[in-house]
C-alpha cells in the first residue's frame, strides 16, 4: 500500500510518450474522486516526446529512449514530488527495470496488460493471443517474457507491430488512413495464424489503440475472424493502481489536473482528443486546453 507524504493528499504523475494515455488519466481522475481516502488529488500528465519528435518509435536507439525516460523521471520528481509515478505508455513501461524510482513507487502498464492476456489464456482452453503494439514494445518482448515466466506456453502468443498506427489515431481515429493502416496490420497478424479456428484474443498494447478498439473488432470480422476478446489494458491500469492506494474513504476528492509537454502537441491532436475525453472527464478536457510547455526536461538533471 502506497504511503503518501501528506495525510489525506496524494500526488500522482503520469508519464507518456504521446497523448494516448490521456484516456487513462481522465478515467483515473473520475474514479479516484468518489469515496476517496484523499481530500486533495494532484494529477500531472507529462508527454515526454522531444520537441522535434512526433513518434517515440522514430528515435533510433534504445539508449536514447532510455535517456529521455530518465530525464522525464527526474523532471517529474523535482517538479511534482509525487507519491507515485505511472508509466502509462507501453514503450516507456518496457524500459522500467525496477518498481521504484529513487524511492517513489513506479507502476508500468505492461503488468496489467500481461495480467489480461494471462487471464484469457488460462480461462480459454486451446486459445491464442495476438499482441499488437508499437515497434519499441514489440522488439522488447516484455509482455511475452512476463507471461512465459508465469508458465504460459510461448507458442500461444505472438507480437504484431503496427508502424504508424498510433500517429494515424492521433491525427484522426476515424480517418481512412487509420482504417487502412489497421487493415494492413491485422492482415499481417492473421497471416501468422497456423490455426484460425482456435479462440483468439487481440491485445492492444498501445494506449492510442484503445480509441479504435471497436475498429479492431470490425477489421478482424472483415477477415473472417471474430475475436473471443479484445484486451484493452488502459482501464485495467487504473484498477491495478487503485488497488495499491487507500480506498473506501469518506471524501469527495478535490482534483487538480495539469498537462505538460515540450510544446510539440499540435492543435489537430488536441481537437481530436477533446470530444473523446469530454464524456470521461471535464477536468481532463480543460487540462488539455491549457497545456504547460516546458522547453527541456533535461534541465532538471
Amino acid at each position: 500500500m502506497i504511503k503518501t507524504q501528506k495525510s489525506n493528499e496524494i500526488s500522482i504523475a503520469l508519464a507518456d510518450s504521446g497523448l494516448g494515455g490521456m484516456a487513462i488519466a481522465a478515467d483515473l481522475a473520475e474514479r479516484i474522486k468518489l469515496n476517496s481516502a484523499y481530500k486533495k488529488v494532484r494529477l500531472s500528465f507529462v508527454d515526454c516526446r522531444p520537441a522535434n519528435v512526433r513518434s517515440f518509435d522514430s528515435i533510433k536507439t534504445q539508449a536514447e529512449k532510455g535517456r529521455i525516460f530518465a530525464d522525464t523521471l527526474r523532471f517529474i520528481k523535482k517538479s511534482f514530488k509525487p507519491d507515485a509515478i505511472l508509466a502509462i505508455c507501453n514503450t516507456f513501461s518496457v524500459l522500467i527495470d525496477d518498481s521504484t524510482y529513487e524511492g517513489i513507487p513506479l507502476f508500468g502498464i505492461v503488468t496489467p496488460g500481461s495480467d489480461l492476456i494471462e487471464d484469457f489464456l488460462l480461462s480459454t482452453p486451446d486459445s491464442q493471443a495476438i499482441l499488437f503494439g508499437a515497434e519499441t514494445t514489440v522488439v522488447s518482448g516484455a509482455h511475452k517474457k512476463n507471461l512465459v515466466a508465469r508458465g504460459i506456453e510461448p507458442f500461444r502468443m505472438f507480437y504484431q507491430a503496427c508502424p504508424g498506427l498510433a500517429q494515424c489515431v492521433e491525427a484522426g481515429p476515424g480517418s481512412p488512413e487509420t482504417l487502412e493502416t489497421l487493415r494492413n496490420c491485422v492482415k499481417l497478424a492473421i497471416d501468422k495464424l497456423k490455426d484460425k479456428d482456435k479462440p483468439l484474443a487481440a491485445s492492444l498494447n498501445c494506449t492510442q489503440y484503445g480509441f479504435i478498439q471497436e475498429m479492431f473488432a470490425k477489421v478482424f470480422v472483415e477477415n473472417g475472424i471474430k475475436p473471443a476478446a479484445i484486451l484493452n489494458p488502459n482501464q485495467a491500469m487504473n484498477s491495478y493502481f487503485l488497488s495499491q492506494i487507500q480506498s473506501g474513504g469518506r471524501f469527495t476528492a478535490g482534483i487538480s489536473f495539469e498537462v505538460f509537454s515540450h510544446g510539440n502537441i499540435s492543435d489537430q491532436e488536441i481537437n481530436m482528443l477533446l470530444p473523446l475525453l469530454k464524456p470521461i472527464s471535464s477536468r481532463a478536457t480543460e487540462a488539455l486546453k491549457h497545456i504547460v510547455n516546458i522547453s527541456d526536461f533535461s534541465q532538471f538533471n
